[in-house]
Parts: structure tokens; sequence; C-alpha cells
């Protein structure tokens, strides 16, 4: 679930939490939460939170839509016209530097490899 879909779950729970008519086993399989989750969003209603969304912490991205297309935009072109190698296959080290190369973007050839997995790129 994304971050949004799981706040609005946390949010239409809110009118049971302060009901307190159902137990929370009843809630947890009504919101498919455990109990241990319904507890903590019923100790935070008594703290005074909305249960909303906050700021995902760590650093912000710095990967954008149009870096993506950039990016898929250069795996296309291949190895051989980017990097001037002799062959036309990626490695993550390879499609790694051709982004730094390329987007001047410094990436961890592990992250690469996520990107061209979640791409459907072998």
């Amino acid at each position: 679930m994304t971050r949004a879909e799981l706040e609005t779950r946390r949010i239409m729970a809110i009118p049971d939490l302060d009901a307190e008519e159902m137990s929370p086993s009843e809630l947890a399989r009504k919101y498919e939460v455990s109990r241990t989750t319904i507890y903590r969003w019923y100790d935070a209603r008594q703290s005074g939170s909305t249960l909303k969304l906050r700021k995902a912490p760590g650093r912000p991205r710095h990967w954008t839509a149009k870096h993506a297309q950039m990016a898929q935009g250069v795996y296309r072109d291949g190895p051989r016209k980017v990097l001037g190698v002799d062959s036309d296959r990626w490695t993550q080290e390879r499609f790694t530097e051709a982004l730094a190369k390329e987007l001047q973007l410094e990436l961890s050839p592990d992250h690469v490899g996520r990107l061209m997995h979640q791409w459907g790129l072998r």
C-alpha cells in the first residue's frame, strides 16, 4: 500500500477508535491490521494525534520522473553508443557509469540494479 492509502485507512478508523464500541480485535479485522497497530492508533488518538500522514524521514529524493525517462533513453541507446565499450550488454556498473556521465547523477550500482529491475530492463 502507498503512504496515502495507509493514511486513508487510519483516517477511516478514527470514528471507530473514538467511539470505543468495538474491541481491538474487531477493529484489527475490520481495517486489516494487527491489534498492536490498533493500540498504537488508539494511543496516538489519546495524545491528540490526527493520524495524518507525516513527511517521510530521510533525505529528499533527487530522482524525478524526468530522470527516469531520460535514464530509459540512455538504456535504449546502449552501452556501445553511450560509453564506447565493445559490447551491447548493460551491467549495473556500466549503467551506473552511463547515468553519471549523461545525467550527472551519482547512484550506487545496487540502486541502479533495483531501478533496472523495476523498469523491467535486463
